[in-house]
């Protein structure tokens, strides 16, 4: 499909403004710009990023912006294992062309995905924080995880697990899949995390 094709379905489904649409359009010139060098995101989606990485990283807001509707103070989120953005990149760049004030953390260990990170950041002037390290070693805690193609369920829960509070909504887009992850998840005796919500593609 045609990227022009891909931009109109992307504007559509998700009503977005024409300035948002130009910022997307600098981020996938980036993307396509930067992935021979860094390798950010799996060669066969190349073609379909913006159905494919900014389409379904961007149905998480609805999530996001239900909870800041109930919230008392800024909500604080965080992409784990952000890889190239998604979803958290894609998702802030979302909330923010609604005029939804969110904290955006993006957390990758890999050095030259984080120095994209931090490309996308300046060129589009975006004020999300970018940390360079192993989840693992993260203290803070969030209001809402976002975490997409990092580890199996049983794994990650485990690794996300630190960073949550009692009340932390965790957003885990998962394919086809998603049954078994589960059922593996409850049989390691992890599966403890109340607000779990799981985001079929």
């Amino acid at each position: 499909m045609e990227i022009s094709a891909q931009i109109k379905i992307f504007q559509k489904l998700h009503n977005v403004p024409r300035e948002t649409i130009d910022q997307f359009t600098e981020y996938h010139n980036l993307l396509i710009k930067n992935q021979e060098k860094t390798n950010l995101i799996g060669s066969g989606t190349t073609s379909t990023i913006w159905i494919r990485h900014f389409s379904d990283s961007v149905k998480l807001t609805d999530r996001i912006i239900s909870y800041k509707n109930n919230a008392n103070s800024i909500v604080r989120v965080c992409d784990v294992g952000s890889g190239a953005g998604f979803p958290g990149l894609a998702c802030f760049l979302m909330l923010s062309s609604q005029k939804h004030q969110i904290k955006m953390t993006l957390i990758e260990s890999n050095r030259k995905k984080c120095e994209f990170l931090t490309l996308v950041k300046d060129k589009l002037m975006l004020p999300v924080s970018i940390i360079n390290e192993r989840v693992e070693r993260i203290k803070k805690k969030y209001d809402i995880l976002l975490s997409r193609a990092v580890a199996p369920l049983h794994i990650l829960l485990g690794l996300l697990a630190p960073l949550s509070k009692k009340d932390t909504i965790l957003l885990l887009p998962k394919g086809k899949s998603y049954s078994k992850e589960i059922e593996k998840a409850k049989n390691s005796g992890i599966f403890h995390i109340k607000l779990l919500i799981i985001i079929i593609y």
